[in-house]
């Protein structure tokens, strides 16, 4: 790890290389926001990663997110403004009723005639008069009095005094106001946009897209350089007009070179969709340029030189891939091409996935099929028995819980690329062994009404245990929770498989239902990722402490894995 710290980092950050820094200088450059964690950093002849993706800056990585989530708090000072502003209107309006109390005076002297003919005046000794209040006796006056007109005029004064002070005070109280709401609105924007981003930055694709079509049109606009790997999906669910929205792009003033690489990806992904091969490889070739060390215009490359027939050179490139990554889709990648030439033997690729499939498990359904399909190719029944077997009690959808870069071509992982191989093999299985696999592959496509035919009329061939098992996997896709659960009290525990004993555990954790631990004490004592992912069912968020901790000593093994990026979201 210290030799990983003294390395020297190059930066790329608004399309400058700059650099190269030691990690101290790193830490500060980030600590100061003069780089950002969706920047990219290198060691010297290594390959540009984003920040956050380097081991060794995992904490400073942690620590800067901290800061940021900190700085949200600061919305305090506009109350105090605010409470102000109050003080002083209430005081403004203290002032008007004064004045209205000494209009009201006057209007009540100004109507008094006094006739001073004809009356006598008597001399009154007021010496012993004493008066102890004052406050309700009437007096009258006459409005030709000097000293009552000087008093009058006075009170005028103070009124046309009092209006500019009111009208200063009013608009102070209103720009106040004003500035006060724009500045919360502007912050309001400013968390919204960061909120798209950080789910951006953690994966968190579903959330991204969920937090970006809430946002205005404008800040949509604004954010949408940092939702380019999303382009496909956003596009899917009818939230951008893909074409118009790339021209938005290409009209901001900076755009990095990662940046203008995924644009050519996303015209590539479209392309290909249409089948217009020479178009993509253009813009493959043109992403590449822009980005020459990206795995996933590498992966692109595979994708698209298996699509075009090239499968000596597709093999090649997947096997690299594979190899500096260990990822199952590049292996499965790998056997599509082995199936149409290969370059081992169909032994050593069974070994290759089972060594894989013992320490990983993303695309492990499609795996055991193709581990299926090249055992009846051999005519060995018995291995081909035992991955029948694999495949049944994997759980369903297995591979659609591992995240998948955007902007890959996805459509070749999918089980309807392993159809055609599958069909030529297929009749050496028996009837029985044959209707439970079409079964199983009709659910991974979620066809659960389909599936319930083909359990029909197949069910006379099935044992109970075999019966339970494909009925629970068929009622999981048709949400029949209350029958799965009716199914369990009806036959021995030993009986449900794998598949049917996570089903049951997931969706009684779902609806609140308490009595699981049968299904989990079986769950834990399986493998790699479903007995992880029991326990993550089972911890949810009741103990968030407790979570943390199991989340920090298992996320080497499952980085890619949606459930656990989904737990990770929920304690930030």
């Amino acid at each position: 790890m210290i030799a990983d710290i003294e390395k020297k980092w190059l930066v790329k950050s608004d399309n400058k290389i700059i650099g190269p820094y030691s990690f101290e200088q790193l830490e500060d450059l980030l600590s100061r926001r003069q780089i950002a964690l969706i920047d990219e950093v290198r060691v010297m002849d290594q390959r540009w990663l984003y920040i956050r993706e380097i081991p060794e800056l995992k904490d400073m990585v942690e620590k800067v997110r901290h800061e940021l989530d900190k700085k949200s708090e600061e919305t305090r000072t506009f109350q105090t403004i605010a409470m102000t502003q109050s003080g002083v209107l209430n005081q403004t309006r203290t002032g008007e009723s004064s004045n209205t109390e000494l209009l009201q005076s006057a209007s009540q002297f100004t109507d008094v005639t006094v006739e001073t003919q004809d009356i006598e005046f008597k001399e009154i000794e007021t010496k012993n008069l004493e008066f102890k209040s004052k406050k309700n006796i009437l007096q009258f006056v006459s409005a030709t009095d000097p000293n009552i007109q000087t008093e009058l005029d006075k009170s005028k004064k103070k009124v046309w005094l009092a209006i500019p002070v009111v009208f200063v005070a009013l608009v102070i109280v209103f720009l106040s106001y004003y500035f006060y709401k724009k500045i919360n609105q502007e912050k309001f924007e400013k968390n919204q946009i960061t909120k798209v981003r950080k789910f951006v930055i953690n994966g968190s694709d579903l959330k991204a897209i969920a937090a970006f079509q809430k946002l205005s049109d404008q800040l949509q606009s604004t954010v949408l350089p940092d939702l380019l790997p999303l382009f496909p999906k956003l596009e899917a669910e009818g939230l951008i007009q893909l074409d118009e929205a790339i021209q938005k792009i290409l009209k901001k003033p900076y755009l990095t070179m990662m940046q203008k690489s995924e644009i050519q990806l996303i015209q590539f992904h479209k392309a290909v969709s249409l089948n217009k091969y020479k178009e993509a490889k253009a813009y493959l070739l043109q992403a590449r340029d822009f980005d020459p060390s990206s795995d996933i215009v590498k992966e692109n490359e595979s994708i698209m030189s298996y699509l075009d027939g090239k499968h000596s050179v597709s093999s090649t490139q997947f096997s690299d891939l594979f190899n500096s990554t260990n990822n199952g889709r590049y292996l499965l990648g790998y056997t599509l091409n082995h199936f149409k030439k290969n370059d081992i033997t169909d032994i050593d690729l069974i070994e290759k996935i089972e060594r894989y499939l013992s320490i990983r498990n993303e695309y492990k359904k499609e795996l055991v099929l193709c581990q299926l399909i090249l055992a009846l190719k051999i005519n060995n029944i018995s291995a081909a028995g035992g991955f029948f077997t694999d495949f049944i009690e994997t759980p369903l959808k297995l591979s659609s819980n591992f995240k998948l870069p955007g902007l890959v071509y996805d459509k070749i992982y999918k089980f309807d690329q392993l159809a055609s191989e599958y069909s030529q093999f297929k009749t050496l299985l028996n009837s029985k062994m044959s209707g439970l696999m079409d079964l199983y592959l009709t659910l991974e496509n979620n066809e659960g009404y389909s599936a319930q035919k083909i359990y029909d009329k197949i069910q006379d061939q099935l044992t109970k245990s075999e019966k339970a098992n494909a009925q629970i996997a068929i009622n999981s896709i048709l949400n029949r929770y209350s029958e799965n659960l009716a199914i369990e009290k009806t036959v021995n525990s030993a009986d449900l498989n794998v598949s049917s004993q996570f089903i049951l555990l997931k969706s009684k954790i779902e609806n609140k239902n308490t009595d699981f631990l049968k299904n989990a004490e079986f769950l834990k004592k399986q493998k790699n990722i479903i007995s992880f992912w029991t326990d993550l069912l089972i911890l949810g968020d009741r103990d968030k402490m407790k979570l943390k901790y199991f989340l920090q000593n298992n996320a080497i093994k499952v980085e890619d894995f949606i459930p656990y990026i989904e737990a990770k979201e929920r304690l930030e």
